[in-house]
């Protein structure tokens, strides 16, 4: 979830709080309550469901598109990594055909047995270095891959968990808004503490 996504939400959250703030009137056993405020306050009562939904749909949004964010990033990293696996493997092919085309050079160009000797010995010296290198390089990938693997799966985890905290902000907002309303104590001191 990017950060317009999240200030989005949070002016949502703000929305609705500022809105249950501005628009309850002091209570029926209030000093002075003018019918207008009474009528704001009640307009605000009957319309909490509606600003609940709203605010649902628009946190239920920014959930499926950060969900479809995750999925695609995976996606990517998925196919990007067989692809450059595959790379690898093509030319690692190419260059041990390579290696053994200039093998058999050196092979025909020794003539006596102390030659060939040395280039046999030459041979298995570069076939274990390539190994050992080869060996290296893929522990590498691998330590490399389970490092974005594990930044991926925290980033993922905070912003899912920051929808919920979202979610939950909404939830309780409107909760104690409706209870507010319900039980005749709406007013903008009340709404504002809870």
């Amino acid at each position: 979830m990017n950060l317009h996504s999240k200030s989005r939400l949070l002016a949502t959250i703000l929305g609705v709080s500022t809105l249950a703030v501005i628009t309850i009137a002091p209570s029926a056993g209030a000093i002075s309550a003018s019918p207008k405020v009474s009528e704001l306050a009640d307009k605000f009562c009957t319309g909490v469901a509606t600003k609940l939904g709203d605010a649902t749909n628009k946190v239920q949004a920014a959930r499926d598109k950060a969900t479809a964010a995750q999925a695609d990033r995976a996606t990517k990293i998925s196919d990007n990594r067989a692809k450059w696996d595959q790379e690898l493997a093509a030319n690692r092919a190419k260059w041990d055909q390579q290696r053994q085309d200039n093998f058999a050079k050196l092979e025909a160009k020794a003539t006596t047995d102390a030659q060939k000797a040395a280039v046999k010995t030459y041979e298995q010296t570069i076939t274990d270095a390539i190994t050992k290198r080869r060996e290296a390089n893929d522990a590498a990938r691998t330590t490399f891959r389970k490092g974005v693997d594990d930044a991926v799966a925290n980033q993922k985890s905070t912003v899912n968990a920051q929808i919920v905290i979202m979610q939950n902000a909404i939830s309780t907002a409107v909760t104690n808004a409706e209870a507010a309303c319900t039980s005749g104590t709406a007013n903008a001191a009340t709404i504002k503490t809870n």
